[in-house]
Parts: structure tokens; C-alpha cells; sequence
């Protein structure tokens, strides 16, 4: 199959490296990616690490030589992330945990199948299980669908103890659909298990809440798909407090609005993208007719069009100065714009909803 069709993750759980200096003026402590590319003369070889919105930015690259070697050293993350190595327009993501080197050797021609991956364990896997995904096709039936997931979980997931590759497979999409939908029933137990090892291994990881909402909300369409309608019991979670200033500039924090006795929903977004006012017209109906509180993050670069924007709304809107890097967006794990959550009355996230369409159902 043609390895282009393959819709790459958006990943949303980058954290930003820290550079760890010490007192003696060390040099920082770094990864290394370095191999071979066959039929590479002078090509350009590209590392890239995704933003807090998911989007990959370029952090080094180089060019192989006459014989298609490479090697790129990059400060290593404070914590184990995904990187990707591009080589024209196909990519092969890499599991980085510390100061390893990870070599990875393939074909010009057909890199993104055509590869091998070696250095660490967790590089091992990555290489088998996007081979796996590539074998798969673009449009499995339910029932290998289903067969290639109970395979997944049993070689990579049951006993992964919260490793970030376990992350990345959850997210990880085909022809636009992700492999782990928790929009689909049968795909929610295993959503779960994961949310369990993480609460266990990284309970400090702001991957970890966000997990166990995306599996609460799977349960909940589970039993639901079953004929079960009464109420699944299941632990929720808080939300993480934000403060930011509002479209007066005066500091406003999502916990004067939320928790307080009424629904409220968590909105990120740009203001000033093209398919803005559509959305706000689809939150705003909702929000009037059900009675819903709105505290509306905005992460537009231009500052003073949003602001224009959000005093047309009859909701809180606040601004959020870091934009793409705001440590709000990693804190949610927020992929795409727009995203929104549900905070019920108490105060405790629900459902997670990155299409409008469904938010009504979510509520």
C-alpha cells in the first residue's frame, strides 16, 4: 500500500525540553538519530517534534552524505517523547526516552514502510508496530479491525506500564480514523487499560487525566451500545484551573465559572480561523438553549482581531498569549482546534468533543 494514504498521528503530548545545565557548564545531555538511507546522495533528512496543538515542527536536520549517511544529535526530552525522521515527504517516528542513540536505517524510495529501527526496546516496537498498521490496508473490516487491536493490546499495550509509545498507539490514525476510536464500543476497554497503567505509572503525566476521560467517555458509549442506560458508574476527574486575561484584560480563571452548579463547557480555539463563526454560531445556540456556561481560550497571534471577536460573544472569553505553545494545550492534551470540554456541575470533566456535531450528544 501506498504508505502516503496513512493519515500520521496528530500528537498532542510534546513537552517542551528542558535544558539541564550544570553547575560545571556541561554540554547538555543529548539523543543522537544517525544511519543509512540507500539511494540518498546529499538528501535532506529532517527531525521533527510535534507542538502543544499537534502540529510537527522542525527542530534539527541535516544531509546525508555521498553514501546516505546521517547523523542528527538533539537535546534530550525531560521526559520520553515521539519524534519523527523525515526523508523527502515520508516520515518513520521514533520513541526517544533519554540519551540513547537510535539508529535507523531504509530506502530513499518507500521510507515510510521500507525501514528498520534499533537502539532501545521501545525502538524495536515502534518499527514492528507501524509495519503492523501499514499490513493492515486503509480500510479493515470491523472484524480485523477488531482482531488487529485484541493483537496490539496483547503485544505492546498490556504490559507497557504508562511507556509513551502505549500514548502514541491510541492515537495513532488510518485514512483519518483513529485505530483506538473511543467512539466505537468495542475499542473502549482498551482505552481503559491503558488510562489504568498510566494512573499507575505516571499519575503526574497530564497525559494521565485525559486518558481517563477518553475511556469514561468509551465506557459510557459501551454500555450504551449494549442497551444499558443506566448511569456507569466510573471515577471522574477535576479539571486543571486556567487563568487568563479577558477581553477588558482583567485575569479571569475558569474556576469562577465552572463548578457552579451548572454545565460548563472548556473551549480551545482560534478566533480568527475561516470556520469560526460557524462554530460560535453552533456553541451559542447550544449554550442558550441548554443553559450552559462557556469559558472560551483563544489562541490567535493577532491579539487585537481577537478581541474584536470576543466581545461579540455573550460568554467568557479569555486570551492566551503563548499561543501554540501554551502549557494550557499540553496541561488537556489538546491535538486539534477547535476542542471542547464538559465540566458538569461539580466541577468534573465528562466528555471530551473535537467535532461540534457531536457535542449535543455529549451533554
Amino acid at each position: 500500500m501506498n504508505p502516503r494514504n496513512i493519515t500520521r498521528p496528530l500528537l498532542s503530548w510534546g513537552v517542551v525540553a528542558i535544558l539541564t545545565l550544570a553547575a560545571t557548564g556541561c554540554r547538555d545531555k543529548e539523543f543522537k538519530v544517525a544511519g543509512t538511507l540507500a539511494g540518498a546522495e546529499k538528501e535532506k533528512i529532517i527531525l521533527e517534534k510535534a507542538d502543544y496543538s499537534g502540529r510537527w515542527q522542525t527542530v534539527d536536520s541535516t544531509r546525508t552524505d555521498s553514501n546516505g549517511n546521517f547523523s542528527i544529535s538533539h537535546i534530550a526530552p525531560s521526559s520520553p517523547e515521539i519524534y519523527r525522521i523525515g526523508a523527502g515527504d515520508e516520515w518513520v517516528y521514533i520513541p526517544v526516552d533519554s540519551t540513547e542513540t537510535i539508529t535507523v536505517n531504509g530506502d530513499l524510495k518507500g521510507f515510510g514502510t521500507h525501514f528498520s529501527l534499533s537502539g532501545s526496546d521501545q525502538a524495536l516496537q515502534m518499527e514492528k508496530f507501524e509495519k503492523e498498521v501499514h499490513a493492515l490496508g486503509l480500510h479493515p473490516d470491523a472484524k480485523s479491525l477488531e482482531e488487529f487491536r485484541r493483537g496490539v493490546y496483547t503485544r505492546y499495550l498490556q504490559n507497557a506500564r504508562g511507556a509513551v509509545m502505549s500514548y502514541y498507539i491510541l492515537t495513532k490514525t488510518v485514512d483519518g480514523r483513529p485505530l483506538f476510536d473511543t467512539a466505537d464500543p468495542d475499542a473502549a476497554r482498551y482505552v481503559a487499560a491503558v488510562a489504568s497503567s498510566f494512573k499507575q505509572f505516571r499519575p503526574d503525566d497530564p497525559r494521565t487525566r485525559l486518558l481517563e476521560a477518553a475511556a469514561r467517555e468509551g465506557l459510557r458509549r459501551r454500555q450504551e451500545s449494549k442497551g444499558v442506560t443506566r448511569t456507569v458508574q466510573a471515577e471522574q476527574i477535576g479539571y486543571l484551573d486556567i487563568t487568563l486575561p479577558d477581553e477588558n484584560g482583567r485575569e479571569t480563571s475558569l474556576s469562577e465559572v465552572a463548578g457552579k452548579g451548572t454545565k460548563t463547557l472548556l473551549v480551545f480555539t482560534l478566533m480568527n480561523q475561516a470556520d469560526s463563526p460557524e462554530f460560535n454560531r453552533h456553541l451559542r445556540q447550544l449554550a442558550s438553549t441548554r443553559g450552559l456556561s462557556v469559558y472560551h481560550v483563544s489562541l490567535d497571534a493577532d491579539q487585537y482581531e481577537w478581541r474584536e471577536g470576543a466581545r461579540n460573544l455573550p460568554w467568557t472569553t479569555v486570551y492566551d498569549p503563548e499561543g501554540a505553545q501554551s502549557s494550557h494545550l499540553l496541561q488537556y492534551n489538546v491535538r486539534t482546534l477547535p476542542t471542547v470540554f464538559v465540566i458538569d456541575g461539580s466541577g468534573q470533566i465528562t466528555a471530551r468533543v473535537e467535532d461540534i456535531s457531536e457535542l449535543p450528544s455529549a451533554l
